[in-house]
Formats: structure tokens, C-alpha cells, sequence
């Protein structure tokens, strides 16, 4: 089988989608032992083996990159399959197989700047009926496809995300030097997300008003960090933060600073009303820090028994299941224990293992 990433990714920042772009295709590249080839607008050299680049293509083109210059070099690579980790692919080409993590953009299209969401509605159903085979993240994920673009469940594939290795406890100097390096309080609650409505920042804030309160918590402070996708909904995160103490919002935290962040936090809270999976939580759980987290969507498929579940509705609730793990060392323990262990289940590689077989088995379907 002669495969082709679709690597437009490489051209984003990153964050969960992309991390799971990155992280499956450095393992299918592995996998594939020089059958499988990485292609993006851009030049990079991708573990080393070198990406094939378009010329002249801006990455605000990206777009018009992928639909129209993408499925031409395809048949210039004599490709068997194409694999679209990213929610998007070319409509023109059939033989492909696309991740498609959730359908947020229906169900949540409030979150996104509207031409997005326009453009993304437009796409993903036609996207989906073209493709030889969907992969999602979930069951959760699986069952949204199924019933919101009408796809019969055996085209779907739902196949959990990973965690890298990085994510593990850190060693108490290491954690030390980062608190003292980016100035952060010695203890804190980390919350960690884009800044969108579903991330549900305002009634995690309205709960932190209420732990303000609380005389057992006084020195511990709350800690922010994630990006901003509509300016918005972060205005009225940050307004609300703004006159409530002890917070510390410290923006886009790069990939290789997150181990440090998740393992000096005491807890991890995960508030979010909607999730196609939610690599946060499982990142968290690797490094050894107890998470608080949504009893909805696909959140209990992620973190089982390693969690304590909040309404993330009831910001009463969410101050309660913070309050509980903060005050209650013996539970931060046990917490820590399941946690690491339920991250062990999940590996990048058996995640590309299993998507190569669903790969494998795509081309010669597409081929017959």
C-alpha cells in the first residue's frame, strides 16, 4: 500500500487535533517502511524523512492547496490511499480515509468564527459520504457521526488517541525550576483549553469564586492556559477573570512545557461541555496529577475510574469536586495512582496500529 499523509497540519500551532496529526503520523511513518509518505504545503523535515513541498502556496492558500494542488500530486505519487487526519480533506478524491475527531462545528457552531463553521458545514458531510472509511476518536464521537450526518455505523472506525511518553511525572527539581522560570504559584489548579464557550471557562470561573471562599484553599491559586479562538469569548473569560483573585491566565503554553504544567498542578480540571475525546484529561492522568472532569460526552470513556465526575452545568458542583480533591490528600493519591495507570492504556503506537489495519483495509476496498 502506497500511502499519502495529508499534512497541511504541519502549517498550525498545536493543539489536540494537531497533536494527534503529529504524533500518528510519525508512528505510520514508522509503520509504513518507506510505503508511506508525508506531503504538505510547506517544507519540513518530519523525523527525518523529507516532506514534500508545493511551490509557491502561502499558508493562507492552505486551503486552496488542498483541494486543488493535493489530489493532482496524488496521481503523480501513484497513490493507493489518502489520510486526512485533520476534520478536512480534498472532495475530489475518493480514495481517501478522513479523521473526523467530533461535529462540533453543528453542534457547537456558536464557538467558531462563522465563515468557519460555514465552511466546515459545507465540507464534512460531503467529505464523509466521499471518503472509502471514517476514523473518530470515540465512541461518543461515533455515535455523533452516525447520527448527525446520517453515516451507517460500519463506515466509522472510533479509535482512541494516545499519550506520548513525554507526558509522565516530573522529578521535584525539574518542577521547581519551571514554577520559578515562568513564575507561577507554588500551588495551584491548572484549567487548560482554547478560550470558547464549550471549553466552559465563565462557570469554572463563577466556581472558583466560590472556592475563593473557602479558608482551607487560600493559598492555592488557579491557573489558566490555552489560546484564543474567538476574541469574544475570551473578552468576557478575561473581564470575569479580572476581578476574581488569585488567577494567573498565561496563554498558549508550547507542547514541550505541558508535562512541566500538568505535574506541578495539584489538580486538573476539565469543565468542557463537549468533547470528540479530550487529550488534556489523559495527558494529565500520564503525569501523575488528579483531574476533575466532565461527567459528559466522551470524557468517561477517557478517564474511567481515574477521575472525579462534575456537572459541568453546576458551577456548585465544579467548586465541590475541586474543593474535594484539594482538601483530601489520601484521594490526590489515589487519584494520581489510577490516573498514571489508565494513561498506560493508551499508546500512540497501538493507536497507528490499529489505523494503519483500518488503512490497509481501505485501499484494497478502494481498489476492487
Amino acid at each position: 500500500m502506497r500511502l499519502v499523509i495529508n499534512s497541511r497540519f504541519l502549517t498550525q500551532s498545536i493543539t489536540g487535533v494537531q497533536r494527534y496529526a503529529h504524533e500518528i503520523s510519525n508512528e505510520l511513518l514508522k509503520i509504513g517502511k518507506g510505503e508511506v509518505m508525508a506531503v504538505s504545503p510547506q517544507i519540513i523535515n518530519y523525523e527525518n524523512q523529507q516532506v514534500i513541498p508545493q511551490k509557491n502556496i502561502s499558508l493562507i492558500r492552505v486551503h486552496m492547496w488542498e483541494q486543488l494542488v493535493l489530489p493532482r500530486y496524488l496521481n503523480k505519487l501513484a497513490a493507493d490511499l489518502l489520510f486526512s487526519p485533520c476534520n478536512t480533506g480534498p472532495l475530489s478524491v475518493s480514495k481517501q480515509v478522513v479523521t473526523i475527531h467530533d461535529v462540533a462545528f453543528l453542534k457547537r457552531a456558536a464557538d467558531y468564527n462563522k465563515n468557519f463553521a460555514k465552511w466546515y458545514s459545507f465540507l464534512l458531510p460531503r467529505l464523509a459520504q466521499n471518503a472509502v472509511k471514517i476514523i473518530t476518536v470515540s465512541q461518543f464521537s461515533k455515535n455523533e457521526l452516525t447520527e448527525t450526518l446520517k453515516i451507517s455505523p460500519e463506515k466509522i472506525a472510533a479509535i482512541y488517541n494516545g499519550v506520548g511518553d513525554k507526558f509522565k511525572p516530573q522529578d521535584r527539581q525539574i518542577k521547581e525550576e519551571f514554577i520559578k522560570s515562568r513564575r507561577l504559584p507554588k500551588r495551584y489548579v491548572l484549567a487548560l483549553g482554547s478560550k470558547i464557550k464549550r471549553k466552559n471557562f465563565l462557570r469554572l470561573l463563577l466556581a472558583w469564586e466560590i472556592l475563593t471562599r473557602a479558608e482551607k484553599i487560600k493559598d492555592v491559586s488557579l491557573v489558566i492556559a490555552g489560546g484564543i479562538v474567538k476574541k469574544q469569548d475570551a473578552d468576557k473569560i478575561n473581564q470575569l477573570a479580572a476581578r476574581l483573585p488569585r488567577i494567573y491566565d498565561i496563554g498558549y503554553v508550547d507542547d514541550e512545557n505541558l508535562p512541566q504544567l500538568y505535574s506541578c498542578a495539584e489538580v486538573f480540571v476539565y469543565p468542557s461541555l463537549y468533547e470528540g475525546f479530550g487529550l488534556p484529561p489523559l495527558e494529565a492522568m500520564a503525569c501523575g496529577t488528579p483531574v476533575v472532569v466532565s461527567n459528559t460526552a466522551s470524557l468517561p470513556e477517557v478517564a474511567g475510574d481515574a477521575g472525579i465526575y462534575i456537572n459541568p452545568f453546576d458551577i456548585e458542583d465544579i467548586a465541590e469536586g475541586i474543593y474535594k480533591v484539594l482538601t483530601n490528600e489520601e484521594l490526590q493519591n489515589d487519584l494520581s495512582y489510577k490516573g498514571i495507570k489508565r494513561a498506560k492504556l493508551f499508546t500512540w503506537e497501538n493507536t497507528a496500529r490499529e489505523t494503519y489495519t483500518v488503512l490497509q483495509e481501505a485501499a484494497i476496498n478502494s481498489s476492487q
